[in-house]
């Protein structure tokens, strides 16, 4: 897990929903030196993935632009007193995303509890695996409710671009796996968790 959290927090692009008091705050950071559009999505969400508030902006970052400092995130959005309408802070959460080029490269989930306090619906994921060359294989995840926290485990040592992620519905998640080593004499094996419940998907890869 640590390799992962390492690799989100040294990411050139990153997204963060923060409670301030009462108010939300959207930041952004960004220290890609190329040039980009960057798209910000921000979802408030129940538990069953009923949307309460929305909204999009579209950020274009250019190269050499004094107007961004890149020691600093900027504020995206700020929901004046968003706190204070929560109605069951158990029940609801607010997700942000960072695309570009239609891609995401960011995200980040806000909890109004603490994180084992959260009341989420357990759903199946729909899952796809794809073969991209003889180690690699690409694994597009849906969910239909918001999902806090998403582990990929495998009996073989996998290398993923991404692993203890949050979902929400609408929002596909596109893995990459690569086999770095085989060292199980069965078939290679993928398990999908959605910590906070004891049911796990099977797949062979």
């Amino acid at each position: 897990m640590s390799y992962y959290t390492v690799k989100r927090a040294f990411a050139p692009i990153a997204v963060q929903a923060r409670r301030d008091i009462r108010d939300i705050s959207i930041l952004l950071s960004n220290y890609n030196a190329e040039p980009c559009y960057i798209n910000i999505e921000v979802f408030h969400m129940n538990k069953n993935g009923e949307i309460l508030m929305s909204q999009e902006k579209e950020i274009q970052y250019k190269t050499g632009d004094i107007s961004f400092d890149a020691e600093k995130p900027i504020e995206v959005f700020r929901y004046k007193n968003l706190y204070d309408k929560i109605k069951e802070r158990t029940k609801e959460i607010i997700y942000v995303s960072a695309s570009v080029n239609g891609s995401l490269v960011a995200d980040d989930m806000l909890f109004f509890c603490s994180f084992a306090e959260f009341k989420g619906e357990f759903n199946e994921l729909p899952v796809k695996i794809k073969k991209i060359g003889d180690n690699k294989r690409q694994i597009r995840l849906e969910t239909s409710v918001p999902v806090r926290m998403i582990k990929l485990e495998s009996n073989q040592k996998l290398l993923f671009s991404d692993n203890y992620f949050p979902m929400v519905p609408g929002k596909s998640k596109i893995i990459e796996a690569k086999i770095i080593e085989k060292i199980a004499e069965e078939p290679t094996s993928l398990t999908i968790q959605i910590l906070g419940f004891d049911k796990k998907q099977e797949f062979v890869l």
